[in-house]
């Protein structure tokens, strides 16, 4: 090999090597960036269920109501997505006539989904009425979620029917039998205690055993130890974020505390993103477990902390105008 075509190889070795380091550096500021986004607009949504009105300029709101209303799905979509990002309860009509859009919309699971993550009982009577669908399976399954987001009790006989079976897709019933737990009406329980016993389907039975106890739990006199014990020792079927927005709901010092000390512990990370909003939407986390993330060996928990303290400096600044 003469010295140009060394020459050629290190310059080449070089540029592979400094593109990698670029890749690197940029994939984590990525990875950064996303994860607390994801934290941002957790917050900005507990904010915002709490609000009044819409987050959204006048213009900005026109427009996602004329999307929903475009014959190109992915408006329609995006429409949907941001009013219901804002929880945008006025806009509850025209999500409810996307929905039923067959011909105009592909995919009107995702306008039930919005309708969900908005929680107006608005939406309930409608979105029992998309329940027996007699095509669309997602569809049916996107508005049994979404009821059990909003969580009003009017959909309870529905969800029972589908729960019990009688000539019902499975999914269906995997997913009434999932909504009927995170509800926690006692009125369900006939009907799961029956399918926990007898139906010849044994993930049916872990699900409905799973919805008892949950049910057992919303049921108690004082709801928050149980969904305490909850959050410290997760059950298989129980989904974390489901504990966290109850415990949301039933907000007190006792949830601030277990909060406080779950996120220092080995957490999920989309439940980890859920519960350090919730203490930031409260104003309760505690400087311990502020220097616990910040001195994590888990660089997500360290970007966590960073961005208390640009929280802490911006709300500072804004106090001080």
């Amino acid at each position: 090999m003469d010295i140009q075509e060394r020459t050629t190889h290190r310059v080449l070795l070089s540029a592979l090597l400094l593109w990698g380091l670029g890749t690197a550096i940029h994939s984590a500021a990525t990875a950064r960036q996303r994860h607390l986004s994801e934290l941002d607009d957790a917050l900005r949504t507990l904010r915002q269920e709490s609000a009044s009105a819409s987050g959204l300029t006048v213009d900005e709101r026109a427009q996602c109501l004329s999307d929903l209303r475009s014959p190109g799905d992915y408006r329609r979509w995006a429409a949907a997505a941001t009013l219901a990002k804002w929880v945008d309860r006025d806009a509850v009509p025209a999500i409810v006539a996307a929905m039923y859009d067959d011909k105009g919309t592909r995919r009107t699971c995702l306008m039930a989904q919005a309708l969900g993550k908005i929680g107006s009982p608005a939406a309930v009577p409608a979105l029992i009425g998309v329940l027996d669908h007699p095509k669309n399976l997602d569809l049916r399954m996107c508005a049994t979620h979404a009821l059990a987001m909003i969580g009003d009790e009017r959909a309870v006989p529905d969800l029972i029917q589908k729960a019990r079976g009688r000539g019902r897709a499975r999914d269906d019933r995997v997913s009434a039998i999932i909504a009927l737990g995170d509800m926690g009406f006692a009125e369900a329980l006939p009907v799961l205690q029956a399918i926990a016993g007898n139906d010849p389907d044994e993930r049916l039975h872990s699900l409905a055993r799973s919805s008892i106890r949950k049910i057992a739990v919303l049921q108690a006199h004082d709801p928050v130890p149980g969904l305490i014990r909850l959050l410290r020792n997760p059950e298989p079927l129980v989904d974390g974020d489901w504990v966290l927005r109850q415990l949301h709901e039933r907000w007190d010092p006792r949830v601030a505390e277990a909060l406080n000390e779950y996120v220092v512990r080995p957490t999920p990370h989309k439940h980890l993103t859920l519960a350090t909003a919730m203490l930031l939407h409260r104003d309760a986390l505690n400087s311990d477990t502020l220097h616990g993330l910040a001195t994590s060996e888990k660089k997500h928990e360290r970007w966590i902390a960073d961005y208390v303290a640009e929280h802490a400096t911006q709300k500072a600044m804004l106090a001080g105008l």
